[in-house]
């Protein structure tokens, strides 16, 4: 590494020296930390200070940096002695535990609670006296040792008053965040995170987080809260400031997870751990998994030895030529003076897949600082150096404390990786876009100049040589590798059959092209914005990314182009004088690729990881089942590689279309649910190691952000929300293939034991309520006194219309849905029924005694109905309402039978020759259809028994036309047909599943 012109500030050179700065509080003379005294480096949370802590002089010592981060300037100094005034101070009190440190014998491991804030706050021991105390912990108890901890403003020396939720708190972390704002991580008494808001010198109690078990562990980074599953290996990113979801992440649950943390940009998590012993690894390893901070889709993962530990992970020059920075060190069989020091390597952050000649030395960064003075393994790297945004903070060769570049040269970084280091891998750069906008720029004013002076030799930067050539009225493309080992060329046709085939000019095909800093090729073609590279793994040019502007040629505006890649403020944005360096990108990677030119032109091509665009709309819209296809096979091969657990996150894609999907590709999307279902399930079984003597079957569900929620849905109006609010893909499909899996049955539990039947038994009992108010009245009503039955009325009214409300609003949300299921014409009816009676009753004083029974009927129905969604209830009655729907045409054809009986029967014996032999059912109309419906369900035939003799033939004849037609024949039909329904009982669950399913959407939307 340069040494840069970065010294510590004017007459802070202090080896051994006195210097004038606040001591205690008081403007005095103090000698600051030596090389040797310095326990552990910390830095406020924006680099603004540099706070070091000392074991020997048991004193915290700050120094400033510079604006431009260039100069380190001691100011201040907090001792122990200083501290010891306020044991008592306060009436909260911190407490963390002590955990024995070589390094530090008197307070212990203190990386914990060690920490400065931007204002200068630091929170540091009070005193060393440690006492113990017993805690419960996952329901058995533990005695600890533990230290008071206080926070104290460097400036005066003093401690800061804290507002806590409790006297006593047993921090396991605390940690400084922005804007003014401190976090508190506990497990005694209970396991919470607490978040205060610094006011004048007080920190005040603002929120609290509750950890749902003892079996997460909790990470803080950058401002984000990370809460591990150690059981399932799943990871959550919430946003501490508005506690929101942000992603999740999974991690093999059979390693021990030691830290994660975020990037300096936020781009990355870093997850780094060890591989728990097992049957199977009598010698764990460790590994560094690598994830998309943002939508959590997993880049590549590290591994090392058993005998290598992982000390700190950095992500470097993200924006010139990123770098993954790992040090670690060797625990055992040191054989050379080499292994009993820091290791440094380097490598591709982004790359799928890490082989040993990935790994490329970086010792060079670090040969002008003092990194392995003491070769003290214990006391960790992070604890001796900071490095944050390419800055390096710790002590020279010459003992002093400084703060330098760990990039030698931002403008020649990629020629230092190359030359000096000798990394040949592929290299990523952010500030690719500024290329990009460049190349659209010209390729504007080539178009007005009609050249084509693109067909030429594209000289290489570091190791290809791109050559474009028009020839057989066609472009093809060669590129030509070439290094100090490896020799190697492709050559490719780059014009799709598409423009070849219309009556376009080929030779206008591509604008203008360039080489990248990174050797990749950028290209401003006919149709948008292309990328090539040439893959050093299996020497063959690649589609790297492709953008297509939604208009057929490049005829934007340059304010235009920018806004698609940073954030302008259109009002302000002077598009004649700007300095691009100085806008802010719209994200750190390019804007998602077409897939579906991705796809057509990249027969390599299996899903981009850096930034997979928001959905297929553009594959699907053009109804190409045959990409679609294409994707998912590239993705299952992914899967089918990673030699970890499964990550079901790329498949976040489909899921982020499955509605436009399952309506366009109905075919492609029964195939899709069977593969994901039976791929996860397989894989999961194929890679299980179990632990020790418990086993453990992990299965997944492979359809990420399936169940989650507009983001717009917060821009609508109060109406569209209260009646038509937006539905997640759940709410969407209704295709029993996807109930029919393990998947399906999976996430319709989940919901409803973790929200939906808590909805439920609200609903039930303040339904309860109405359907008791009128019961009560209709059955007691000469028991009790009107007012009380008024009282009672009104109830029923009110509650009738609470429950009409949401009868209308199911409607408005999904009125061809609403209109399909039985259920709800019971519901409406029962609801409208009681409303009007009770509000008659309470009018006119009474009501027909017709109307309170049907009422009474229907209300009580609906409370049968309501345990539809108890399982020992449910089935029956889904398997009542799954053949109801399936039969209902058979039994309109039957009343239409019975009806035409009863016609015929009425018709005959109506005349004056059967008025006077006995009750003739058949005078009316209505009873003979009740006479008919009576002798079909019963079989008996006394209505017209008395009637039927050898003389009257027209009667035996519609007799016996009935007894075999109708109690014989369709009778035994339609059992038949019952018992073939009822006999299915993988339909009957997959009904009640679904019925469940509408029950979590009504009760929760």
């Amino acid at each position: 590494m340069e040494d840069t012109s970065i010294q510590i500030y004017g007459h802070n050179a202090h080896n051994g020296k006195q210097e004038f700065a606040t001591h205690n509080g008081k403007q005095e003379a103090f000698i600051p930390h030596a090389r040797e005294q310095v326990t552990m480096i910390m830095c406020s949370p924006n680099m603004k200070n540099i706070v070091t802590w000392s074991d020997v002089d048991k004193s915290a010592v700050c120094w400033c940096i510079s604006d431009n981060q260039q100069e380190l300037e001691l100011k201040h100094k907090i001792s122990l002695e200083n501290n010891k005034k306020y044991k008592n101070h306060d009436k909260y009190f911190i407490y963390s535990k002590y955990i024995k440190s070589n390094h530090s014998k008197n307070f212990g491991d203190i990386k914990n609670y060690f920490t400065v804030s931007d204002d200068k706050f630091v929170s540091m021991p009070i005193s060393e006296e440690k006492d113990e105390v017993k805690v419960v912990i996952k329901d058995y108890d533990e005695y600890i040792k533990r230290i008071k901890v206080g926070i104290f403003k460097f400036e005066t020396g003093k401690n800061v008053s804290l507002k806590l939720p409790h006297s006593e708190m047993i921090v396991e972390t605390l940690a400084f965040l922005n804007e003014n704002k401190l976090i508190m991580i506990s497990k005694e008494p209970l396991y919470r995170v607490y978040i205060f808001t610094r006011k004048d010198d007080e920190f005040i109690h603002q929120s609290t987080i509750k950890v749902e078990t003892y079996d997460e562990k909790i990470f803080l980074s950058n401002g984000k809260l990370f809460i591990y599953d150690v059981n399932l290996g799943s990871i959550t990113k919430w946003d501490i400031n508005t506690l929101k979801f942000e992603a999740c992440f999974l991690f093999d649950n059979s390693f021990d997870v030691d830290n994660m943390k975020l990037s300096d940009n936020g781009v990355l998590l870093f997850v780094y751990g060890r591989k728990r012993e097992d049957n199977w690894h009598k010698n764990p390893y460790s590994c560094i998994s690598i994830y998309s901070a943002d939508h959590g889709n997993k880049f590549t993962t590290y591994k090392y030895d058993d005998k290598t530990v992982i000390d700190a992970v950095y992500l470097i020059a993200s924006d010139i030529g990123a770098r993954l920075l790992i040090v670690h060190h060797k625990t055992f069989m040191k054989k050379n003076e080499e292994e009993k020091k820091y290791q440094y390597h380097i490598c591709d952050p982004f790359a799928p897949c890490i082989s040993n000649e990935n790994y490329v030395k970086a010792n060079k960064l670090f040969e002008d600082l003092d990194v392995n003075f003491d070769n003290n393994f214990e006391n960790k790297f992070e604890n001796k150096y900071i490095i944050k945004n390419d800055k390096i903070v710790g002590f020279n060769h010459g003992g002093k404390l400084v703060i330098e570049r760990l990039i030698p040269d931002n403008d020649n970084w990629i020629s230092y990786l190359r030359n000096e280091l000798k990394d040949f891998n592929r290299i990523f750069i952010s500030s690719v876009s500024e290329k990009i906008i460049d190349l659209i720029v010209k390729s504007k004013k080539m178009i007005e100049k009609s050249t084509t002076d693109v067909y030429k030799e594209y000289p290489k930067k570091y190791f290809v040589t791109w050559t474009l050539k028009y020839e057989k009225m066609n472009i093809f493309l060669k590129a030509e590798f070439k290094n100090d080992k490896i020799e190697q060329t492709d050559r490719i046709q780059i014009v799709p059959e598409l423009y070849l085939n219309s009556d376009m000019e080929v030779e206008k095909f591509v604008d203008i092209c360039d080489c990248l800093d990174n050797d990749d090729l950028a290209m401003v073609a006919y149709w948008g914005i292309v990328v090539w590279t040439f893959n050093t793994k299996n020497y063959k040019i690649e589609l790297n990314y492709c953008w297509e502007n939604e208009n057929e040629t490049w005829d934007w505006k340059v304010n235009e182009i920018i806004e698609l890649f940073y954030e302008t403020g259109k009002e302000n944005f002077d598009v004649k004088n700007f300095d691009i360096k100085k806008l802010k990108k719209k994200s750190y990677f390019l804007p998602p690729s077409s897939y579906i030119n991705m796809i057509r032109y990249n027969p390599a091509f299996s899903q981009p990881h850096l930034q997979p665009p928001e959905d297929l709309e553009d594959i699907i819209n053009e109804d190409e089942e045959t990409l679609l296809r294409k994707l998912l096979n590239g993705c299952i091969k992914q899967i089918e590689e990673d030699g970890e657990i499964p990550n079901p996150l790329i498949f976040n894609i489909f899921s982020q279309s499955i509605t436009k999907i399952f309506k366009k590709n109905p075919s492609f999307f029964d195939d899709f649910v069977t593969k994901i279902s039976l791929l996860c399930i397989l894989k999961i079984i194929s890679k299980f190691k179990p632990f020790k003597t418990h086993p453990q079957i992990f299965l997944m569900f492979p359809f990420p952000n399936f169940v989650t929620y507009y983001e717009t849905e917060k821009k609508d109006s109060f109406l569209k929300k209260l009646f038509k609010p937006r539905s997640s893909h759940f709410g969407n499909i209704n295709d029993s293939t996807f109930y029919n899996t393990w998947n399906g049955e999976a996430l319709i539990n989940f919901k409803w034991n973790t929200f939906g039947k808590k909805y439920y038994f609200a609903i039930w009992i303040i339904y309860l309520v109405f359907f008791g108010s009128f019961i009560i009245v209709a059955t007691l009503s000469k028991f009790i006194s009107w007012p009380c039955q008024m009282i009672l009325l009104i109830i029923t009214a009110v509650l009738g219309f609470w429950h009409l409300f949401f009868e209308i609003h199911n409607f408005t949300f999904s009125h061809k849905e609403y209109f399909e299921s039985l259920w709800n014409y019971l519901d409406l009816s029962a609801i409208i029924s009681a409303i009007v009676t009770s509000i008659i009753w309470l009018i006119n004083g009474s009501v027909s005694t017709g109307a309170i029974t049907f009422t009474t009927l229907l209300l009580e129905l609906k409370f049968i109905i309501y345990l539809r969604f108890i399982r020992c209830f449910g089935i029956y009655l889904a398997m009542i309402m799954n053949t109801a729907d399936k039969v209902v045409a058979f039994l309109i054809l039957f009343g239409l039978i019975i009806l035409a009986f009863a016609h015929s029967l009425h018709l005959l014996l109506r005349s004056e020759i059967f008025q006077d032999s006995g009750v003739n059912m058949f005078m009316q109309f209505g009873s003979a259809i009740l006479a008919a419906y009576y002798m079909m369900v019963t079989g008996d035939s006394t209505p017209v028994s008395e009637w039927v003799s050898n003389e009257d033939i027209i009667i035996m004849t519609l007799m016996m036309l009935f007894s075999f037609f109708i109690l014989t024949y369709l009778m035994n039909l339609f059992i038949g047909i019952l018992g073939n329904l009822l006999g299915d009982n993988k339909d009957n669950h997959l009904a009640y599943l679904k019925l469940k399913k509408r029950g979590i959407i009504f009760f929760v939307v």
